[in-house]
């Protein structure tokens, strides 16, 4: 068996903290009814009680949902091997969404720009797979490297300053986790072929290192596209609070509107540093071709790779029997009560 989508397998992490709260729940039920009164009274009150049964719902469902889970991952009967050709690479988009982002100096906000030009880029492009790191004060792998695209962009839209509790600019932290989601488990076990790193930032960093990073990058032969958004001149951010009302900005500890501005010298020192190209996004102009052009000409060409001969679709049957597990959880469940009637 193999998997049309490989990268929705870390669902299954959801499993053990799943079946932990289901035998919590079993437990808490057989608990609260000896508290409530004696074994005798308690059947009389709420009708027999069969721990078996309320054990053999839980694990029911339990083995349906994980069935849906596989499903969802795109399970193949898969035959033979055969030599295919390959282009394109692997592309890490890491999008700041820090506070800052939120100005308007370019339309519709530096935020909604970047999102703008991640979506020409990945047009334009032949990527196999892409990911998506969000970051402010801290990073977030919002999107795990994938080939649904449908999937990216679904993340890439709900991609927002609320989700980081953390706010400020850490371009270090985005980097790392850029590297992580590109080789996810180390450079040996990494899909072979280019990969590249596409930053989109107002360039506030406030925690240093990005020197290091950017070595990091040139160190494991991953291309950086950095793509500055804002202008040159201090632009306020919009508060996000009700209490100033429509149109309130955010302001300093001495009550002074906080401006932001693009700064230039340490998105280009980046680059520059990580053998990268540093554009800047000046609207209506796009940077997707100059970005595309540049990762082009150290893309390696067509790739032979080995891949299955052939693939039959296998994930109706286990929707199907998860559907019967779910049914039959809910028919025990109603066995119970319909013996205690």
């Amino acid at each position: 068996m193999c998997f049309e989508f490989p990268e929705r397998l870390f669902l299954f992490w959801l499993l053990p903290p799943l079946s932990v709260l289901m035998a919590y729940g079993v437990w808490k039920k057989g608990a609260s009814r000896k508290r409530l009164a004696d074994d005798r009274l308690a059947d009389g009150l709420l009708g027999a009680y069969d721990l078996r049964r309320d054990a053999g719902a839980a694990f029911l469902r339990f083995a349906g949902f994980a069935l849906l889970l596989l499903a969802c991952c795109g399970p193949q009967i898969c035959s033979g091997l055969q030599p295919v050709k390959r282009g394109g690479f692997d592309i890490a988009y890491v999008l700041d969404v820090s506070n800052s982002m939120r100005a308007g100096d370019v339309r519709p906000d530096r935020l909604g720009r970047a999102k703008q030009e991640i979506a020409r880029i990945a047009q334009r492009g032949t990527e196999r797979r892409r990911s998506l790191v969000a970051f402010a004060g801290s990073a977030v792998l919002q999107c795990p490297l994938t080939a649904d695209r449908s999937a990216f962009d679904a993340m890439l839209d709900a991609a927002a300053p609320e989700l980081l509790e953390a706010q400020g600019t850490n371009l270090r932290s985005a980097l790392d986790m850029a590297l992580r989601s590109l080789f996810p488990e180390g450079s040996a076990g990494a899909a072979p072929g280019p990969k590249a790193v596409v930053l989109l930032t107002d360039g506030e960093d406030h925690a240093g290192g990005i020197a290091a990073a950017g070595r990091e990058l040139q160190r494991r032969h991953v291309r950086l596209v950095v793509v500055g958004i804002g202008g040159d001149v201090a632009a306020t951010i919009p508060s996000d609070g009700e209490e100033g009302g429509e149109g309130a900005v955010m302001v300093d500890a001495s009550g002074k509107p906080v401006g932001t501005s693009l700064d230039v010298k340490t998105l280009g020192d980046l680059a520059t540093g990580a053998g990268g190209l540093f554009l800047r996004s000046d609207p209506p102009s796009s940077v997707a071709d100059q970005a595309r052009e540049f990762l082009q000409a150290f893309e390696s060409g067509d790739r032979w790779v080995w891949e299955p001969f052939s693939r039959e679709p296998l994930f109706q049957p286990f929707v199907l029997l998860s559907m019967v597990m779910l049914l039959a959880a809910d028919l025990v469940a109603k066995g119970k009560k319909s013996g205690a009637a």
